[in-house]
């Protein structure tokens, strides 16, 4: 039997999983679930160059130029690249250990 009052010692192994892989993003968008789940989508987010699609040779008139997409639109592409859920205690955890270790990392620099 294991007394209350003693210290015991905690080892963790890291291992990894087959499919493990790491992935750049530049931004994240959190959702709730109905449990109160949080779930965070990293991605990519990059911008969508204009480009020519069509011009015919002989034709220097731009109005005959066909683009890939609206000129006067700037797209924006999201390239979702993984998604976590946590509850809500480990994602308040998780920005806790966050926050505490830029603000180590900054204060070394």
């Amino acid at each position: 039997m294991i007394e209350a009052t003693k210290t015991q010692m905690i080892k963790y192994i890291d291992t990894k999983s087959s499919d493990y892989k790491r992935t750049y993003a530049n931004g994240a968008s959190l959702t709730v679930n109905p449990q109160g789940d949080i779930s965070i989508d990293f991605f990519e987010e990059s911008i969508k160059p204009l480009m020519i699609t069509e011009r015919p040779l002989e034709v220097r008139n731009e109005e005959e130029v066909v683009f890939n997409h609206d000129k006067n639109v700037l797209q924006v592409e999201r390239e979702k690249k993984v998604s976590v859920t946590m509850e809500r205690e480990q994602a308040k955890e998780l920005v806790r250990w966050l926050l505490d270790n830029i603000m180590e990392e900054e204060d070394l620099l």
